[in-house]
């Protein structure tokens, strides 16, 4: 928990290389998203920053990826995340299945999260999830 990053997902800081088509489809999702996926959903929890040197306010947010079926969570490859355009790096990527695509950041705000998941042999995926701070937090 390093004051100085913002994200991180289990390949290390800012995630993996994010392709020049994922960063187009994701800066402009709403084009490109046509259909609400029910089996697949993003799951996040908060803790405030407990560190000596993080400001007041300030929240460690986990992010990830859960399904209703193991089949549905298989075929998923890869989750690229757009995040407030705050951020140093808005896009990150990650394709760590075996930590459900989780992605770390630490924040002060509450926003939304949208994310586009690629799969093997099926039209990748949107899905959004508002990420609300512990009671009393944020603006």
């Amino acid at each position: 928990m390093n004051p100085s990053m913002e994200t991180v997902t289990a390949e290390g800081v800012n995630g993996i290389l994010v392709s020049l088509g994922a960063t187009e489809a994701v800066v402009d999702y709403q084009k490109h998203s046509t259909a609400i996926a029910e089996t697949l959903y993003l799951i996040h929890a908060a803790r405030e920053s407990s560190s000596r040197t993080a400001a007041p306010g300030r929240y460690w947010v986990k992010v990830w990826l859960d399904t209703y079926t193991e089949t549905e969570f298989n075929a998923c490859t890869r989750l690229t995340y757009r995040l407030h355009e705050s951020f140093k790096h808005p896009i990150v990527a990650t394709e760590a299945k075996e930590k459900h695509f989780e992605l770390w950041m630490e924040i002060c705000e509450e926003f939304t999260v949208v994310a586009y998941v690629e799969r093997e042999a099926k039209d990748p995926l949107w899905l959004t999830c508002f990420i609300e701070l512990p009671q009393g937090a944020g603006v």
